[in-house]
């Protein structure tokens, strides 16, 4: 039995974590969902990238007193770490406990939320479609990631808000994309111009509440909070649309080949600064009364330190790189 908590990742820089793949233009893509390619950080990328974050607060770790650990020390022992994200080969050949050698902590792959797009009228805006949203907001409900009564009637204002746009977006004298302020007139988004703006006061707003929507989108799209209109800088795009911008509009940087025998540049697709994207973590809680403490204790270690730092996207021998950090969004 797993209980499930969401989070929201901002990147900080351009990012790229690899697919292992290339197109026309990048001799590397970064990773993207096959069926809509939606940008994503596989579940396995994603987890390395934390456990090599959390493997930096390993230290001397005999010599730190389990009481200090249970604490919130600044220290990680070794059966936590590996409580986490599961033992090493070697010791989990050794392991006689009920527990999983996987790890207690299990990981769903990272799905964009929204990306930044340059615009005429403004540095940029965020886009995302309909469909990133309403997968995101169907899962936070599902897997009981939000448990408040206030929370969810939020979540079903936004799911009501991004169906309405769907019809819209969808219809016979459909657009490419929608804002929600007073920028339309001669509004370029990239290379989009075919835009329509909906504003507070308009026949589209009449069967939900402005302000709640507006609180709604700050408390669930905001990956830090925002006492803003963050409505006001979202651009809607048609689905087709947005994976036509995941497929093809993404940036693509050159980089210096620092391996022997190779060309000296080569070009690589990245997800640039001040995207967002959404991730699930299960807890395993199924413990026994004696063991239920000390697993909590630790669970609530790894939270604090992956949700309150800088963390980095590969390094080392990897080609990925760049530095997100991570916000807890809900959890049971």
């Amino acid at each position: 039995m797993f209980k499930y908590k969401n989070y929201l990742i901002e990147t900080l820089t351009d990012t790229h974590v690899g697919s292992g793949e290339s197109s026309a233009v990048a001799d590397s893509t970064i990773q993207k969902d096959p069926v809509t390619n939606f940008p994503i950080f596989r579940d396995s990328s994603l987890k390395g990238a934390i456990k090599d974050h959390m493997r930096t607060y390993l230290n001397d770790l005999e010599a730190i007193d389990q009481n200090q650990l249970l604490q919130g020390s600044k220290g990680l022992k070794r059966s936590t770490f590996d409580m986490v994200f599961g033992p090493d080969a070697k010791t989990a050949a050794e392991n006689t406990s009920q527990y999983p050698n996987e790890g207690l902590v299990r990981f769903f792959d990272a799905r964009i939320l929204t990306i930044p797009l340059r615009a005429s009228k403004r540095v940029f805006y965020n886009a995302t479609s309909p469909l990133s949203v309403m997968e995101y907001l169907d899962f936070l409900l599902r897997f009981n990631c939000i448990t408040k009564d206030e929370e969810k009637k939020q979540i079903e204002i936004l799911k009501q808000f991004f169906t309405n746009l769907t019809s819209l977006l969808n219809s016979d004298n459909a657009k490419d994309f929608i804002v929600f302020n007073i920028d339309i007139n001669n509004l370029i988004i990239e290379e989009f111009e075919n835009g329509i703006s909906k504003s507070k006061g308009d026949e589209f707003f009449q069967e939900l509440d402005y302000d709640e929507l507006c609180s709604a989108a700050n408390r669930f799209l905001a990956p830090q909070g925002s006492d803003n209109n963050i409505l006001s800088s979202i651009a809607i795009f048609s689905d087709e649309v947005f994976s036509g911008i995941c497929e093809a509009w993404l940036p693509v940087k050159a980089r210096n080949c620092v391996e022997k025998g190779k060309e000296n540049l080569f070009y690589e697709e990245v997800l640039p600064r001040r995207s967002v994207l959404w991730f699930m973590t299960g807890e395993f809680c199924h413990f026994s009364n004696d063991d239920k403490q000390w697993f909590e204790k630790g669970f609530a270690f790894f939270n604090n330190k992956l949700t309150n730092n800088l963390i980095q996207v590969g390094g080392n021998a990897s080609t990925g790189h760049g530095v997100i950090t991570i916000k807890e969004n809900g959890g049971m």
